[in-house]
This record gives C-alpha cells, sequence and structure tokens, in this order.
C-alpha cells in the first residue's frame, strides 16, 4: 500500500504541522526521514498487529500517539500518508482571521461562493464556528491540513449538514497521488481544485476521475447524482 503526501506553500497558522529534517545539507532542509522514520518507528508499532473496526479507530490512534493538537510530534505528513492508506484499505473493504469574512458573507453570500481556505483549515471546528456566525458559505478541504481522513470527511459532514459547499483541493507542492478524485467523487460534494492539466501530479487526479466515470458506466446504478 502506498500513498503520496502533498505539501502546502499557502498554510494557515492553525494547520497540521509537516515534519522536516531541518538538514540543511539535504534538500535545503525540506527532507522527510523523520516523518519517514516515525510512519515506520513509533506508528507501525502501535499499527501493525492490532485489528481495526472502523477509520475512525485508526485515526484517533494516530492522533492519540501524536499527543499534540497540531500533530507536530509525528508530523501531519507522516500521519496523514497512513490515514490515507488506511482509508484506501477500509473502502476496498467496505464498498463504501475568521471575522473578516463577516461583510463580504453579508453582501454577496447569496449570489457568489466565499470559500474559507486557510482561515478554515479543514477543521470542523473551526468550520462549526464559522457556519454559527454566518461566514463565508463553503470551505475548501485539504486532507493534509488537518492530516486525518476522518476528520476530513467530519468537516465535510459539517459542510452538509449546514448547507455549505465543499470543494476537494489538491496542495501546490502535490504529488501523483489521485486519492483526492476518489474522496471528492465519494463524499458527494460536487467539486474538486486540481489545477491546470500542466503536469503529472495534476494530470493524475483527472485520469482518475475519468476512471471512476468509465467504471460508473458499467454499473446498473451509475454515480450518485450529487
Amino acid at each position: 500500500m502506498r500513498s503520496g503526501v502533498p505539501a502546502g506553500a499557502s498554510t494557515g497558522t492553525r494547520e497540521a504541522i509537516e515534519l522536516r529534517d531541518g538538514d540543511d545539507e539535504r534538500y535545503v532542509g525540506q527532507g522527510v526521514r523523520r516523518a519517514v522514520g516515525n510512519v515506520n518507528g513509533l506508528i507501525a508499532d502501535a499499527l501493525i498487529g492490532r485489528l481495526f473496526a472502523s477509520l475512525e479507530e485508526v485515526d484517533q490512534t494516530l492522533r492519540e500517539l501524536d499527543g499534540t493538537a497540531d500533530k507536530s510530534r509525528l508530523g501531519a505528513n507522516a500521519i496523514v500518508g497512513v490515514s490515507m492508506a488506511a482509508a484506501q484499505a477500509f473502502a476496498r473493504e467496505s464498498g463504501q482571521s475568521l471575522w473578516q469574512w463577516l461583510t463580504p458573507t453579508g453582501a454577496l453570500g447569496d449570489r457568489v461562493q466565499l470559500v474559507g481556505d486557510d482561515n478554515f483549515v479543514t477543521n470542523p471546528e473551526l468550520i462549526t464556528a464559522a457556519v454559527s456566525a454566518g461566514l463565508a458559505n463553503a470551505a475548501l478541504i485539504k486532507v493534509n491540513q488537518i492530516g486525518t481522513v476522518s476528520e476530513t470527511l467530519a468537516a465535510l459532514q459539517v459542510c452538509r449538514d449546514a448547507g455549505y459547499g465543499a470543494m476537494i483541493s489538491h496542495r501546490s507542492g502535490e504529488t501523483s497521488d489521485s486519492f483526492i478524485a476518489d474522496l471528492a467523487v465519494g463524499s458527494g460534494c460536487g467539486q474538486i481544485k486540481s489545477g491546470a492539466p500542466a503536469r503529472g501530479e495534476r494530470v493524475a487526479k483527472y485520469n482518475r476521475l475519468l476512471e471512476i466515470a468509465a467504471a460508473a458506466t458499467e454499473m446498473p446504478f451509475g454515480l450518485p447524482d450529487h
């Protein structure tokens, strides 16, 4: 099982923290050997050999193992890769400053989709607070902003319950992993942001969408209409 974890150039202050090596002699300090070491060490020791009933249980184990609010101990890049791989496994088995938005939302919210990104950071609690305050009317959803798939699904549920739009998004430091294409279709959110098809990591998402569409034509029930 493999997964590719993206990085973001535009990052929110409350976003889950990527763990980088800080070794200036290697990739200008941006190497990820420490994060990989956590996957192969602490995380593997906590997960391998255990039976998990759900993705949520896996993600909760990862959050407890990390023990920080921003996933900075193990690294969000380590945690999200494991969470994405677990989500794929379960899918195969089951088949299945905020206040600055107030004025534009009141003026434009009934005509324009106002999407919270770095101020929401795919955090269910922050999106819930925004809903309560009447801020924005949609959220950009980036799995590695929050760090686990189950928390991402919780953010999508908040949007769905509130009538907010949701747009699954890639990151500027993207990989060729196409998981977000499956997430966009599987969640039924109806929107994906993956950039112009100029490079392989972007084209991979569109190719995956085409594969899903082609497979749907062979299914008697097709894709959901939302």
